[in-house]
């Protein structure tokens, strides 16, 4: 936790400040359907799934629904 001294240490952002950033959108933000979740995955899986691409989070969901429908 920052201390009210260490806060007035950190200085204003202005203006330029924001116009460098760029928005990135969370994935709770794309769609009012997902909800973030922490969910440990075996490194091995991950890696597999990385090994596909650009997009590999979208597979890694795709592929948990597709189990959750095979469940019911």
């Amino acid at each position: 936790m920052i201390s009210d001294r260490e806060y007035e240490e950190i200085p204003e952002l202005t203006d330029e400040d924001f116009a460098r950033g760029v928005w990135t959108p969370s994935p709770a933000t794309q769609s009012p359907l997902t909800a973030p979740y922490h969910l440990l995955v075996d490194a091995d899986v991950v890696a597999r799934f990385k090994a596909t691409g650009q997009g590999w989070e979208r597979r890694i969901h795709l592929a948990l629904r597709r189990a959750a429908d095979a469940i019911g």
